[in-house]
């Protein structure tokens, strides 16, 4: 069996008419926190590290559209289609930019001057991350379309606009969780991965959480169970 590894670097922006973008509750990822703080759902950014020898002192990564990385799937699945040897590539860029840079591009298209505080430097993080992307763009019929950070950064912001005006989550995610909850014959008590998420969800927003569904006729259980402990081991 043939295969393509695409190695992502810093996977950042959204979908460009802001249907679909990253939602993680209490993500990291700079240009998520930088656009947040933009739309005032965070105090402040924090710059981990102002001493690397670096053009600004700040850290240096490569920045790659979501879009473009969906385009470059599809790039790998043609190339394989047609026959192509097993391959791992970079998909990235080839450009890096500063944290400090990032967070000037979100600025500039918010309209907002957010606070920036400097902080010491994380144990493990990279001075400079960027990829060599000469394989990839030789490789594969594929061209990036969105190649720029003010790009990136303003399609990150529309998706968290709309995203935060449109259906706030104290308002979608209980119906959300309705929804998996009674569509999905994995979920809750057949489930030991997924079991207690609707409930720690419900206590999160506030509200109780639904009652259990018996599993139906036939499906499996995976509901653990506690080991018997003889009477003369008990304390």
């Amino acid at each position: 069996m043939t295969y393509v590894v695409l190695r992502y670097f810093n996977v950042a922006g959204a979908d460009p008419m802001a249907r679909i973008g990253l939602a993680t509750v209490g993500a990291t990822h700079l240009l998520k926190v930088a656009v947040e703080a933009a739309t005032g759902q965070r105090a402040k950014v924090d710059v981990y590290g102002m001493d690397y020898p670096t053009p600004d002192g700040s850290c240096i990564r490569d920045f790659v559209h979501v879009s473009d990385l969906a385009e470059a799937h599809r790039a790998a699945l043609s190339y394989l289609r047609g026959g192509g040897a097993s391959i791992t590539l970079n998909c990235g860029y080839g450009r890096g930019y500063s944290v400090l840079e990032t967070i000037e591009a979100v600025r500039r298209v918010s309209g907002s001057h957010f606070a920036v505080s400097h902080a010491p430097r994380r144990p493990g993080d990279v001075m400079t991350m960027v990829a060599d992307a000469n394989r990839i763009r030789a490789t594969f019929d594929w061209t990036p379309a969105y190649d720029n950070l003010d790009t990136i950064a303003a399609h990150a912001l529309a998706w968290r606009k709309n995203c935060c005006a449109s259906a706030p989550a104290a308002h979608w995610l209980p119906q959300l969780l309705e929804t998996i909850e009674n569509t999905s014959p994995y979920w809750g008590l057949k489930n030991p991965h997924l079991a207690g998420k609707e409930a720690w969800s419900a206590r999160r927003l506030g509200r109780p959480g639904p009652a259990r569904r018996r599993p139906r006729a036939g499906w499996p259980s995976f509901r653990r169970k506690s080991p018997t402990i003889p009477m003369a081991q008990r304390s």
